[in-house]
Parts: structure tokens; C-alpha cells; sequence
């Protein structure tokens, strides 16, 4: 690791402390003896002219360098600080690297930076192996339903639909556009035109009743409002009740009786 600023800076004072010893050494030594020529005296104001000349020169160049070396100090914390701010917890920075060229204060907290974006990132993982651990037991529970269901976004998008509801409407799949997008006409009066109104209004509706043709039977819509934490709608799910065709649950039953 380099040399701390305060290292430096101490060593600048030093520096500054031994032009003035060997400043007034020299001045002493000429006052010392018993009378002064006008050569000596020319000596003594040469000197303290050139020793007042270097001091000044020290301290400018000083002056300029602090703010430099305390931009070129935190430049790394700075964009280390500016990724995880972006929510980029899988940066490629080599910290130890970036410890061994700064001095040992700076290289504290960038190895410390390291370890609380190790922490991040092990929080972070166990956050999404966690929702889609949850997620995954949500859809395996709605596929095993006898009910469909469909999980739509307040601009109608459809995140996720059962099996037995594209069975019965293969117009209807996943990321399609329910609201914006053209259905058949029994699709159009029922289903859409239901989820359409949900989405509207931001509010959850009573349950409704639509007859199908193809089922020869009426299905019911019944529908939830999904919310933020804020409380903002998000979109809704929409559960659709005596949606199985006939023949597939005699062959379900069928199956479960043999």
C-alpha cells in the first residue's frame, strides 16, 4: 500500500522545517563573525531571498497537488459506490488491486466496500432463489386447480394462464394483450370484455356468468385486484370456474378410477 496523504503531508512539513534549520544555520554563521562585508551581507540576503523563494514554490505546488491526490483517491471509491447505486451488485472491480495502490486508510474502506457488495450480492441471491422457490409452488398450485386461472398487468398483458383455459381458447397464451389485441366473438363478449372492465375500473368485479358454445355450458369469471406495497393497482387475477370440457374430466375420472 502507498503512503498515506497525512504521510505525505508530514513529510512536506518536515521538508519545509529543514529548509528553515539550514536557512537560519546559515544565517547564524554569517552574523557570526565580528563585522560584515558588503559581500557577506549580500551572501545573507541571497540566501534568505532563495530560502523564502523555495518555501513559497513548495507550498504552491502543494496547494495544487492536495486537490489532485484527493481526486485521485477517491475516484475508485466513486465508482464502486456510483455501480452498487445502480443496483449493479456483479461488478468486475478487482478491490484488492485497487487496495494495494492506495494508501492504508482508502484501502480500509474498499476492502470494506468489498465485503458489504459480498453481502449484497449473497442477500440478493437467496432473495431470488426465494421468489422463484414461491412462485414456482403458485403455478404448480394453479395448474393442479380444476379452475383456470390468469394472471393479467393493468395494460392487459398476460403473465400466466392455465392449461385448461388455452384448451378451451387457443387464442388466449401467455404474454398476449388481452386488451389490445382481437379475439374471436365469443372471446371478445366474455372473457376480454370482463377483464377490460376490471382493469378500467381498478377494482375487482362480482362474479359474472358467460355461455360457451364449445363447453355447451356457462363459465364464471370471478376476479382480485393485485396491489404494490404502495397500494398501487397492478394488475388482477382472474379465476374461471366450470371451465374443464366434459369429455376431459370423464377420462380424468376414468384415470383416477382404474
Amino acid at each position: 500500500m502507498k503512503n498515506s496523504f497525512v504521510g505525505k503531508f508530514r513529510n512536506f512539513l518536515i521538508l519545509i522545517v529543514l529548509i528553515s534549520v539550514i536557512q537560519g544555520v546559515l544565517i547564524v554563521h554569517t552574523f557570526s563573525t565580528d563585522k560584515l562585508s558588503e559581500e557577506k551581507k549580500t551572501d545573507v540576503i541571497n540566501i534568505i531571498s532563495a530560502s523564502i523563494g523555495s518555501q513559497i514554490v513548495f507550498l504552491f505546488i502543494f496547494i495544487i497537488y492536495i486537490p489532485v491526490i484527493r481526486k485521485k483517491i477517491f475516484v475508485d471509491i466513486h465508482k464502486i459506490i456510483k455501480e452498487i447505486s445502480k443496483g449493479n451488485y456483479q461488478t468486475d472491480f478487482d478491490f484488492q488491486t485497487i487496495a494495494d495502490k492506495n494508501d492504508k486508510s482508502i484501502a480500509e474502506i474498499i476492502l470494506s466496500l468489498k465485503k458489504m457488495l459480498s453481502m449484497i450480492q449473497k442477500f440478493e441471491k437467496a432473495r431470488k432463489e426465494k421468489i422463484i422457490e414461491h412462485k414456482n409452488r403458485i403455478l404448480k398450485i394453479l395448474r393442479l386447480t380444476e379452475n383456470g386461472f390468469m394472471i393479467v398487468t393493468l395494460d392487459g398483458e398476460i403473465r400466466f394462464i392455465s392449461d385448461n383455459i388455452t384448451d378451451v381458447f387457443p387464442s388466449i397464451y401467455e404474454n398476449v394483450n388481452i386488451v389490445n389485441s382481437n379475439f374471436p366473438p365469443v372471446i371478445e363478449n366474455s372473457i376480454k370484455k370482463y377483464i377490460t372492465n376490471i382493469l378500467r375500473e381498478k377494482s375487482s368485479s362480482t362474479a359474472q356468468g358467460f355461455f360457451i358454445p364449445s363447453l355447451k355450458k356457462h363459465i364464471v369469471l370471478k376476479s382480485s385486484i393485485v396491489q404494490d406495497s404502495s397500494g398501487m393497482v397492478t394488475g388482477a387475477v382472474i379465476a374461471i370456474h366450470n371451465i374443464n370440457e366434459k369429455k376431459k374430466i370423464d377420462k380424468e375420472a376414468k384415470q383416477l378410477a382404474t
